[in-house]
């Protein structure tokens, strides 16, 4: 009785043992040409990529990234997004306080808009500057200028900074694609002065 629960117990076990290998075997095999036919099906479709709304375009001053960049409403591949705030309310709220400081740049520096090489650069770029004349205790109203950018090439747009008369100005970036992808953004700069 015992020589039999013996041999019964020595062969399930070399059973278990002939299956996981053969299993191994095949398996391996089989996922290696499974593995293969997917990526070729995958590839064989031109299925594209594309990047996050806020990865689509960077933003810098003089080769720097500006981290400071406010997302204020995209619509992207079917996914849209708008900030509670207004472009006015975001910028008035972190910038016309006194001793709230925005990046600091000099005049004639050269602020760049770079846009994923992943995506087409856009067919619309409309730039806007504002005078933070709240600040200024000008009690005017914001000086508005519409400033023209230049196409470096290669998905780069940019422009060198001109003060005018203010220490400091917000800007809204509004781009437009014609697959009806949009991007709407708005950063501050500061003029560096020196100590």
């Amino acid at each position: 009785m015992k020589k039999a629960k013996a041999a019964a117990v020595l062969l399930s076990a070399g059973i278990m043992m002939l299956l996981l290998c053969s299993g191994c075997s095949l398996t391996g095999g089989k996922a290696d040409t499974d593995t293969s036919l997917e990526s070729t099906a995958v590839s064989s479709q031109g299925e594209v990529r594309h990047v996050d709304a806020t990865e689509a375009l960077e933003v810098q001053i003089n080769g720097q990234k500006n981290d400071e960049v406010f997302w204020l409403q995209y619509t992207w591949y079917g996914e849209e997004y708008s900030s509670v705030d207004s472009f006015h309310k975001i910028m008035m709220t972190n910038y016309s306080p006194k001793g709230n400081s925005a990046p600091g740049a000099s005049e004639s520096d050269k602020v760049s808009f770079i846009f994923n090489k992943q995506e087409e650069a856009p067919d619309v770029i409309k730039l806007t500057q504002y005078a933070n004349t709240v600040r200024a205790d000008s009690g005017l109203p914001y000086d508005v200028l519409g400033l023209k950018l230049t196409n470096d090439g290669h998905n780069v747009y940019s422009f060198h900074i001109q003060y005018r008369d203010y220490k400091m100005y917000y800007y809204l970036l509004e781009c437009e694609w014609t697959n009806g992808n949009k991007l709407q953004c708005a950063f501050a700069l500061e003029k560096l002065t020196a100590d």
